[in-house]
């Protein structure tokens, strides 16, 4: 119930004509005032201020990359909540991905191997007693 009346103060101090930017914007920002949460879903009354700050900021016309810019300024840089792909945060895009491509490779050269070591031949050969049981077995099936 608290996310709810959270969410309803959001609406309340969005201004209609600021666009969906600042709506985008507060997704991506993670709240300084609720751990683990984006701003958008913090239900702090300090959060719906900053809210309506990044609101206003985007009505008179404030770039998205200058307000998060201020934003990590003002709160560090665990606010935002995609790291940049610029600097160390290119670590953070780079690193997952060849790590993937390495996963990806390691399965499909697993498999290739597994499939050329297949036997032919059963593991455990067929002694007489049993492929003659098996040719009983058969002929009572039919």
């Amino acid at each position: 119930m608290l996310l709810v009346a959270g969410g309803t103060r959001f609406w309340q101090a969005r201004p209609a004509d600021a666009g969906g930017n600042a709506f985008a914007l507060t997704h991506q920002v993670m709240s300084p005032y609720c751990p683990g949460l984006t701003l958008a879903a913090c239900p702090s009354g300090s959060a719906a201020d900053l809210r309506a700050e990044i609101a206003a900021r985007v009505k008179a016309g404030e770039s998205s990359t200058a307000i998060l810019d201020d934003l990590a300024r003002r709160f560090g840089p665990a606010i935002r909540g995609v790291p940049t792909a610029r600097g160390s945060g290119l670590l953070l895009w780079v690193v997952p991905a060849l790590l993937g491509v390495i996963g990806a490779w390691g399965v499909l050269a697993a498999g290739r191997q597994r499939t050329e070591a297949a036997p032919a031949e059963p593991a455990v050969p067929l002694t007489s007693t049993w492929s003659a049981r098996l040719d009983d077995e058969l002929a009572d099936a039919d």
